[in-house]
């Protein structure tokens, strides 16, 4: 997807749900953050390569520095000797609602002490909108029970 193409689907949804879109350029990694007033969606990805997009979905105030849960679960890559499922402190088991995802992408859970969560997603790379709301949705409701972004109206066929 090109630049202008996904920085627009970026601002139609935050635009939709009443939201500031910050757009940083460092180094040649674009940012996309938008907060939420306990949430914080940050979504970046190198210029060169928009395949290889990290997303994450994390409380506000969320602290790297004290992590007391880890869970990582990475996708399996053609050419990489995959490592499976690493668990650091963590659960014995994915939760039921980002097993779906878990298929599809890397996947990066972290709580720290105060009980915050954090939840990583890579390489994403978002092709329509209905997927983005989808799974942005489904993180945001693991961490807070609430929809990031209000769901679209299915088209009728």
């Amino acid at each position: 997807m090109d630049l202008f193409r996904l920085e627009t689907l970026w601002k139609f949804l935050c635009q939709k749900n009443n939201l500031r879109l910050d757009i940083y350029n460092v180094d040649g990694v674009i940012h996309y953050v938008v907060i939420r007033p306990r949430l914080i969606l940050d979504y970046k990805f190198p210029l060169k390569n928009p395949s290889v997009g990290f997303l994450s979905v994390y409380d506000k105030g969320f602290d790297k520095e004290y992590i007391r849960k880890n869970y990582i679960s990475e996708k399996k890559t053609f050419g990489f000797k995959s490592t499976g499922l690493s668990l650091q402190n963590g659960p014995q088991k994915l939760p039921s609602n980002l097993s779906t995802l878990s298929k599809k992408y890397s996947l990066k859970l972290m709580e720290d002490t105060d009980g915050k969560n954090r939840i990583e997603l890579y390489p994403f790379q978002s092709t329509n909108i209905f997927e983005l709301i989808d799974t942005i949705n489904q993180l945001s409701q693991h961490i807070k029970q609430v929809n990031f972004f209000a769901p679209l109206p299915k088209k009728a066929t």
